[in-house]
């Protein structure tokens, strides 16, 4: 349960209910703040999707706006193309079970006990 307001008595009976109090303002910037977060995610899946960059934090959730003109639409025959497949390099990434039964051949720097001789 939350509680917004900025009346002390509200406060402290919600407080003693077991609710979590915030001032009204502070409620408001953290709606805000969720918002902005939220058109941020928005716009980075739409760029993704259209293959280009994020657009400025100004024209962030503002339609774009669409005026076509003589020559500023190219029409390209994308059907014959082949498509590049990340498989490959996300295999060639990735480690073998064997690659891990042999693991390090070698003892690490910062797992060796230094020798104390003398000392006790």
């Amino acid at each position: 349960l939350i509680v917004a307001t900025d009346d002390s008595m509200i406060r402290c009976a919600a407080a003693n209910a077991g609710a979590m109090c915030m001032s009204a303002g502070r409620m408001v910037d953290e709606l805000k703040a969720l918002r902005r977060a939220t058109m941020y995610r928005v716009e980075a899946a739409v760029a993704r999707v259209n293959g280009h960059d994020i657009r400025p934090i100004q024209l962030q959730g503002r339609p774009m706006p669409t005026t076509f003109t003589k020559g500023s639409a190219i029409i390209e025959d994308k059907r014959n193309r082949s498509k590049k497949t990340r498989k490959k390099e996300v295999n060639e990434m990735t480690k073998t079970l064997e690659d891990l039964k042999k693991g390090t051949t070698s003892t690490p720097s910062w797992a060796v006990v230094p020798k104390h001789e003398g000392e006790f």
